[in-house]
């Protein structure tokens, strides 16, 4: 008798791509298997109707199938892209409902007062900032090559030769001297309007010389920034689940490996950072920051033909969102009262780059201006030193609660 041959849980892929058209699968090629993975995981949910029958015999007739919706899930690390290359990254994050902006860079000559300058200030073309016509966030400033990165904020941009400004106690100013340029991508949180859409993915995993293939696909995800590990997304997606209604399984052999970029991100030493109000920054003494996007993802059925590949569903909807954030700082009173904090309800800013422009996976940083830590905290022991792992929520006025920011030399 013939031994059967396994399947292996580590020999498995997992490949996705933006829809240009929502609902219609795209054809993956081996570039959109690329990147490092681990922990996929798919699933599948097809309804069934049991025929309960009254007739002479007490045995079930056979089911009905019906609807069919989908899950596939999966880590990978946070590599890739380029000044005016999208990483493959940065695709899941728009499918759990976040939109992607055009970072730019410029040199600049003429600086004053260069360490009033952090991540997240507002920047415009004039000293007074009622009076300003183009306004930037400010991203990254280089004061080793006199070259600034900031987000676009008004649609007329900073230009050669403009003035700009920050707008704090000691004021900082420059002048722009070079055409700016991309240099990256950032992204935040999108509240869908008209056409501005969450993106939608196929996404596709291949194990056992089969694929699971899901259309119209959104999800939500965290973001993981750890000691001694790379900077990590673990989403699950879900949506319609393209599968023939009847005979086998579609048939898919693995596609070619992609060569990995070398992964130079790994966490330590990074630049981490608590800001309250006005107040110096605080470095705490921290070893984990793990973002949850807290996106709610909705099935949408439908009995009409409108369905996706006859699946008796439509694209997934993001309908909701409550960003958190998981951290673990050692107790500082005089650095950083988190106690006093968590009575106050006061709001703070979390910062944390990873990287730096020079690495082959450029220079990440995450920032949430509006933090603020919920009602329940517990002392927490780390290696004997006094900690805590307060809940932090992330909040925001207009799609502006967290930013990821991924930028180049």
């Amino acid at each position: 008798m013939a031994v059967p041959t396994p399947q292996l849980s580590k020999t498995a892929q997992v490949g996705f791509k933006a829809e240009s058209t929502l609902g219609t699968a795209e054809t993956l090629a081996a570039a959109d298997f690329a990147g490092v993975h681990k922990d996929l995981q798919a699933g599948r949910s097809i309804a069934r109707y049991a025929r309960e029958a009254a007739r002479s015999t007490l045995s079930m007739l056979p089911a009905l199938p019906g609807s069919r919706m989908g899950t596939i899930g999966f880590a990978m690390e946070c590599i890739g892209g380029g000044a005016a290359t999208p990483a493959k990254w940065h695709e899941a994050l728009q499918a759990c409902g976040y939109q992607a902006e055009v970072i730019k860079s410029a040199s600049y000559t003429s600086p004053s007062n260069a360490d009033e300058l952090f991540v997240g200030q507002t920047l415009g073309n004039n000293a007074t900032e009622s009076s300003a016509t183009k306004t930037a966030i400010l991203v990254h400033i280089d004061t080793a090559n006199s070259k600034i990165y900031y987000l676009p904020v008004t649609a007329s941009e900073f230009a050669d030769t403009d003035t700009v400004y920050n707008y704090t106690s000691t004021q900082f100013d420059c002048t722009i001297s070079s055409t700016p340029a991309a240099a990256g991508y950032s992204h935040r949180p999108l509240t869908p309007n008209g056409a501005n859409q969450h993106e939608a993915l196929t996404v596709e995993e291949i194990r056992g010389g089969y694929v699971t293939r899901l259309v119209g696909a959104r999800g939500s995800a965290t973001v993981r920034i750890a000691m001694d590990e790379p900077m990590l997304i673990q989403g699950s997606f879900q949506g319609p689940l393209d599968a023939p209604v009847s005979g086998a399984s579609e048939a898919k052999a693995f596609v070619a490996d992609i060569p990995t970029p070398p992964n130079t991100l790994v966490v330590k030493g990074s630049a981490l950072r608590f800001r309250e109000g006005t107040a110096a920054a605080h470095t705490p003494v921290m070893t984990e920051l793990t973002i949850d996007l807290g996106t709610t993802v909705s099935d949408r059925k439908t009995m009409a033909d409108n369905d996706i590949e006859g699946s008796g569903y439509l694209p997934a909807s993001i309908t909701d969102r409550a960003p958190t954030a998981s951290i673990d700082p050692e107790a500082n009173i005089s650095g950083f009262d988190i106690i006093q904090n968590v009575i106050d309800a006061s709001q703070f800013q979390i910062t944390a780059s990873i990287g730096s422009l020079t690495d082959t996976n450029g220079l990440i940083k995450v920032w949430a201006p509006n933090a603020q830590f919920d009602g329940d905290l517990e002392d927490t022991d780390r290696d004997g030193h006094q900690s805590y792992s307060p809940n932090t929520m992330l909040t925001g006025d207009n799609d502006n609660e967290l930013y990821f920011f991924h930028v180049f030399a």
